[in-house]
């Protein structure tokens, strides 16, 4: 199992120098070939964790590689250079991976403290590549965001160049901006980590949350408040009790936890908050189904589905989604395309006010 950084001080093995040395048996050149230096660097991983991309270490040190045409001095341009530099502590990690190529220059960097920090996922195009420019870009707190910028779009259609989207995170950008997250973000997700099937994840969160459609999700978030609630409660035994409950429900929870601000909460209340939170860091990736469980009550997330899919799916997505506003929605799955947009884009207006 993939260990967080939080535990890396008791789980890691440490350098005695601080530097991992060339003959390390997980150096690239003794690894097994694989589609990035970064992939093939054995005690590093890509994972997605609370809808959140992370780098995951099982080691503390410091590492500095490159392989390809500038890192052995050989002239083919079409042979990808990689650099990879990372130094990992017992409570942070920073890293920056770059990959060149006749396409352009794919980069990743990221510094974390305590298992959250901010991450910078990039592609650069060559003069000669006819694909846009991309940056995903995840803060510390707060929306991911996704940038395209596509030249040929603005000769074509007459429009910007660039489109942004924003999400909570990348779980829902994938799903509520498709295609075109899923167009331009996946296959760079994919040149990070190979067999990562992402696509697949989104197709199978998509059908677990159609499969929960009607479930009473807002009983459960009422009991989630009332333990948050109790969390402030002048008696050790209440708050402790109330920890214990929303420690026991798993990662169910985590999604409502974080959406609460952190202004409306006592000092109490928001220590015991981090300590769920940091605690979910060593619960490894995300599973559809994890995913589907804490996005059953985002409105934007059934909408997104209500636009897709077959007519039973967007069915079922109406009818959650007028569960989750507490009235009937004036919108008809079934109508002609064209109406079914028309309605759709005013349902977007209306939420995106509240």
């Amino acid at each position: 199992m993939w260990k967080r950084i939080a535990l890396l001080a008791a789980l890691a093995t440490f350098s005695p120098a601080g530097v991992f040395a060339a003959e390390d048996a997980d150096s690239p050149d003794k690894a097994a070939a694989g589609p990035s230096l970064l992939e093939r660097t054995a005690w590093l991983r890509v994972e997605i964790v609370g809808g959140r991309l992370q780098l995951a270490a099982s080691r503390c040190g410091t590492c500095r590689q490159t392989t390809g045409a500038r890192g052995e001095g050989q002239p083919e341009a079409d042979e990808p250079y990689e650099s990879l530099s990372v130094e990992v502590h017992s409570s942070s990690l920073t890293a920056e991976y770059e990959r060149t190529s006749a396409e352009g220059r794919l980069s990743l960097s990221t510094a974390t403290r305590q298992g959250s920090g901010t991450l910078t996922l990039a592609f650069v195009p060559s003069a000669c590549s006819s694909r846009p420019a991309i940056e995903y870009v995840q803060p510390k707190s707060g929306n991911v965001q996704l940038t395209v910028h596509d030249p040929a779009r603005q000769v074509a259609a007459g429009k910007s160049a660039a489109q942004k989207l924003s999400a909570p995170s990348l779980w829902q950008l994938l799903l509520a901006a498709e295609p075109l997250a899923r167009e331009h973000l996946l296959p760079l997700l994919a040149e990070l980590r190979s067999g990562w099937q992402l696509e697949t994840q989104v197709a199978q969160i998509e059908a677990a949350l159609v499969a929960a459609a009607g479930d009473d999700v807002l009983t459960q978030r009422r009991t989630w408040q009332s333990w948050v609630a109790a969390l402030s409660a002048s008696e050790f035994a209440d708050r402790q009790a109330a920890y214990l409950h929303l420690r026991e429900a798993g990662q169910a929870p985590l999604a409502f936890l974080r959406a609460l601000d952190p202004l409306k909460l006592d000092l109490e209340q928001r220590r015991r908050i981090q300590s769920l939170l940091s605690e979910s860091v060593t619960a490894g990736p995300d599973s559809p189904e994890r995913v589907a469980a804490w996005l059953a009550d985002d409105k934007r997330t059934w909408l997104a589905l209500m636009n897709r899919g077959e007519l039973a799916g967007r069915v079922a997505a109406a009818q959650h989604l007028s569960l989750l506003c507490g009235k009937p929605l004036a919108i008809d799955p079934r109508a002609d395309s064209s109406r079914q947009q028309a309605q759709l884009a005013q349902l977007a207006a209306l939420l995106a006010e509240k």
